[in-house]
């Protein structure tokens, strides 16, 4: 398949300075109609999305999540368009207060034989709908599991490369020793050679679950990129994940933040008469207000922010960026990305 002028071809040895970056954006089933406007709307700035649609179940077969709708006219538009699109795969259940799961990665993954029959499952999957490639998103796997998974990387993008498909691999963001260890089952070096891009998740530094702070400080995505670089990656294989959402935290309180949308935070400020602020460290912009009694800190990616995501990912060379998620960004931030293609 050509692409557009607009949109580089994976690129097979190391960029340049001004390379342009190539541009991923992910469609979750649970905001498939927004983030599919969302990928129609903005087509000539994306070169790949990545359809959130299946999981291993505990039995170990790839399933597609019950409320997701595989819709073959979504691959159609983005073929039209010249994006490649590819399926994720992950080992996070569906049903209420499932986690991510190691047991399930471990039991396709743990031998010779049931590596084999999960690679052939994934294969079949391009028989169903035309993917161009898939998406290894396998979070929080045991550290025991180093070996396994980086020869399940190998022996898979070498199936898929025999038919001319992509193998992307998600990576945890590594900014101290402590993260080393905790995600110690990812070899990087090995993983990025053998998958055609990773994509470190750079997001979530502060999440729904933890202390008020930005969702992905500029210091601590420097530090990640810091560390892949540090240990010899192919850059050019790189994608920095770039969060598009904010959370919404009450001070003092039990409760996980609420998650926003862009469109949400602009909603809350209109009727504040807080003001939006900006975290220089940080370079992220934040708001505080009081409702019903309480103390809330909202932090959020705006256009401006995710400008310095790009510009680190540019200034280090990497492959691309990729979005989480399509459908609840600050539209400004198109004519940024434009500007770094």
């Amino acid at each position: 398949m050509n692409s557009k002028p607009s949109k580089p071809a994976p690129q097979k040895s190391q960029p340049s300075q001004n390379q342009p970056l190539m541009v991923r954006g992910s469609i979750p089933y649970w905001d498939q109609t927004n983030a599919v406007k969302s990928m129609t709307d903005h087509a000539d700035e994306l070169n790949q999305v990545a359809l959130f649609w299946y999981y291993i179940n505990p039995d170990g077969q790839i399933t597609k999540y019950q409320y997701a709708q595989a819709d073959p006219n979504i691959l159609a538009t983005a073929h039209a368009h010249h994006i490649k699109t590819l399926f994720t795969i992950t080992n996070l259940g569906e049903q209420a207060g499932d986690d991510w799961d190691s047991t399930r990665v471990e039991k396709v993954i743990g031998d010779n034989a049931s590596r084999s029959s999960h690679i052939n499952s994934i294969m079949s999957m391009f028989n169903k709908l035309p993917f161009d490639g898939v998406t290894i998103d396998y979070e929080q796997v045991a550290p025991s599991q180093r070996s396994n998974f980086t020869v399940f990387i190998r022996q898979l993008a070498a199936r898929l490369h025999q038919q001319n498909k992509l193998l992307n691999v998600a990576l945890h963001p590594i900014t101290s020793s402590e993260a080393a260890g905790r995600y110690y089952f990812q070899d990087d070096a090995s993983l990025a050679q053998s998958a055609d891009y990773v994509t470190v998740m750079t997001y979530d530094e502060h999440e729904n679950g933890s202390s008020a702070g930005p969702i992905a400080s500029y210091p601590w995505v420097s530090q990640a990129v810091a560390y892949l670089k540090n240990n010899n990656l192919p850059m050019h294989k790189v994608f920095l994940g770039i969060p598009v959402y904010g959370y919404d935290w009450i001070q003092d309180s039990n409760s996980p933040a609420t998650d926003l949308t862009y469109q949400d935070t602009q909603i809350k400020l209109g009727k504040l008469d807080e003001a939006l602020k900006w975290d220089n460290a940080a370079k992220s912009p934040y708001f505080s207000y009081i409702d019903q009694g309480q103390s809330h800190t909202v932090w959020f990616e705006n256009a401006e922010s995710i400008d310095q995501k790009l510009k680190l990912a540019q200034a280090n060379h990497l492959g691309g960026v990729s979005l989480w998620r399509l459908g609840e960004e600050d539209p400004a931030i198109w004519p940024k990305i434009s500007a770094y293609q």
